[in-house]
């Protein structure tokens, strides 16, 4: 019979249990679990390109800085379509010289641009932790604008058969 065992044991365990509340003389279910996927989470995350977090700052960023993809990508030296692809893809590795660029048209620390991008390390793990609450945060549930509605309805009547 083959044994089982549980990766979240021992020291493991004792690691997630720092500075976690306790209810009734053991630690907090709800608290230890929530504390456990985020850890799974990290690291999952920590030991590839955070592509999707690249992707919504670089479009947070430009959008913030009152810039249309095409007036970034002029910028850059880059085609419009690949400022839009590192913005909605999720998987596409930039060149790291397309990186540099981009911190710079944005005014973005360019270490951090090429962490996220996959071209240099995350060697504490800070970057995944901040990576990780910024696109929890920055999910919208906030309006279009006009101009992002008018491209919604272009669109989608473009396409609609009836």
């Amino acid at each position: 019979m083959e044994e089982m065992t549980n990766p979240w044991s021992g020291r493991e365990l004792a690691a997630l249990e720092q500075d976690g509340p306790v209810t009734a003389g053991s630690l907090d279910p709800d608290w230890f679990f929530q504390r456990v996927a985020t850890v799974r989470a990290m690291d999952e995350y920590s030991s590839r390109p955070m592509l999707g977090v690249f992707g919504r700052l670089v479009e947070f960023s430009r959008r913030n800085a009152g810039l249309t993809i095409t007036e970034l990508a002029e910028r850059c030296g880059i085609e419009p379509i690949l400022v839009y692809q590192i913005e909605t893809d999720g998987t596409l590795i930039p060149e790291p010289e397309q990186v540099i660029a981009i911190a710079s048209a944005l005014d973005l620390p360019r270490e951090m641009l090429m962490q996220l991008s996959g071209h240099a390390p995350d060697v504490d793990g800070r970057l995944v932790r901040a990576a990780m609450q910024f696109a929890v945060n920055t999910g919208s549930a906030a309006a279009l604008n006009a101009r992002e509605e008018m491209a919604l309805r272009e669109f989608v009547s473009s396409v609609s058969h009836d």
